[in-house]
């Protein structure tokens, strides 16, 4: 990932990058639009799916802390 940060925030204090996807359904890959791009949108009907990811992997490390 060429344009990234994330990897120098990562030096200094553990992280962690995942992808949980949001790309509408009914797109094939090869269709979807590039990040960054005008033409970018995101199928918010699943949010809640990243939303149990996080809380999952919050508690998951407070409780292994």
């Amino acid at each position: 990932m060429g344009a990234e940060d994330f990897s120098f925030f990562a030096e200094k204090v553990p992280g962690l990058f995942i992808f949980l996807g949001g790309r509408p359904s009914d797109v094939p890959i090869s269709e979807a639009a590039a990040h960054h791009t005008p033409d970018f949108f995101i199928d918010d009907s699943r949010l809640d799916l990243g939303v149990k990811a996080f809380v999952a992997m919050t508690l998951d490390y407070m409780n292994n802390r």
